[in-house]
């Protein structure tokens, strides 16, 4: 500014000065800010990584450990299920059917003080459940060719609560025999295995 004195030449040339460190300090913030987001990116991407890995981890271990159960013995006589899977508070269907022309028969004696067998697999091997406990003297139940019998037997075998059934893998078991009496069986037959409450 020509013919003014020199103090107002510098005043007049502060606001520029000001202008000019404004825009400095803002382009100084602008990379500090683009490195903090970066960097919150890349957390988000190695947590969502790591998420899914522990997910992939779980999975796979669900996976490799399959339940194997039994398969249901050959011939006239059949034990079937009601269905493959109960609840351990569901009460356990099981068929009887001769599809042969033989006459079978078999004492109630047994779980639940039918002619069934139940058992669960234990360690290896198999355990009766709910022996019969009335006390009375087994009746003789007849198995006519062609015919089918339905069993129901209510929960009742878990320590501690009458109304439900230990988990596990279960079975239907049943002897007979040809004579009259159901003395001395020498047939016997297994249902397919079904799981209870696994």
């Amino acid at each position: 500014m020509t013919g003014l004195p020199a103090a107002w030449n510098a005043r007049a040339r502060k606001p520029a000065q000001v202008a000019r460190r404004m825009v400095s300090a803002t382009a100084r913030r602008e990379p500090a800010a683009h490195a903090l987001a970066v960097r919150g990116l890349g957390g988000l991407a190695t947590l969502a990584v790591l998420m899914a890995v522990v997910g992939c981890g779980t999975a796979q271990r669900r996976s490799t450990t399959p339940i194997t159960v039994p398969t249901a013995s050959a011939g006239t006589l059949h034990l079937a299920s009601a269905y493959p899977v109960y609840q351990v508070s569901a009460p356990i269907g099981i068929t009887v059917s001769d599809t042969g022309s033989t006459t079978f028969y078999s004492l109630d004696s047994y779980s639940s003080c039918t002619i069934i067998h139940l058992q669960r697999s234990v360690k290896g091997g198999w355990q009766d459940v709910l022996p019969c406990a009335s006390g009375q003297r087994p009746s003789v139940v007849a198995i006519a060719p062609t015919s089918t019998i339905p069993y129901t037997l209510a929960p009742g075998d878990a320590p501690g609560n009458p109304n439900a059934w230990v988990p596990g893998i279960y079975r239907a078991v049943l002897m007979v025999s040809t004579r009259s009496d159901g003395a001395n069986p020498t047939v016997v037959a297994y249902s397919t295995g079904f799981r209870v409450g696994i």
